[in-house]
């Protein structure tokens, strides 16, 4: 392997060891800002689930995205970050937050659907 694979590989080690932590806090953020609002339904709680799935959502975008910038060396990784990689990857977001109405789910997600909305 060149230096500049054996850098990039490092690199992806390194990456997937801090997305692993990240996407740890995204998703216990927004679950307990979920189950702060099942136990406790206020506008407070509704503003504070709505704002952490959309950190979630922004973040497992974000993340997927730089992932991918890893797969011109993706055949030189290790077994165990190519599989960190690829599952990475593989998460979708159904659309973008700025589809949703985060003051209560979804605004007009048939629109979005439909292909009518200004995505």
């Amino acid at each position: 392997m060149a230096s500049g694979d054996i850098r990039l590989a490092e690199e992806a080690r390194r990456f997937v060891a801090r997305v692993d932590q990240e996407l740890r806090n995204l998703y216990m953020a927004a679950e307990r800002a979920a189950w702060a609002l099942e136990t406790d339904i206020t506008p407070e709680h509704e503003a504070a689930a709505a704002r952490a799935i959309e950190q979630r959502s922004n973040g497992v975008a974000r993340l997927v995205k730089a992932a991918r910038s890893f797969d011109a060396a993706f055949g030189q990784l290790d077994v165990d970050t190519q599989r960190q990689l690829q599952l990475l990857k593989q998460r979708s977001v159904v659309c973008e937050p700025s589809a949703w109405d985060v003051r209560g789910g979804p605004g007009n997600l048939s629109t979005v659907i439909s292909g009518n909305s200004a995505l």
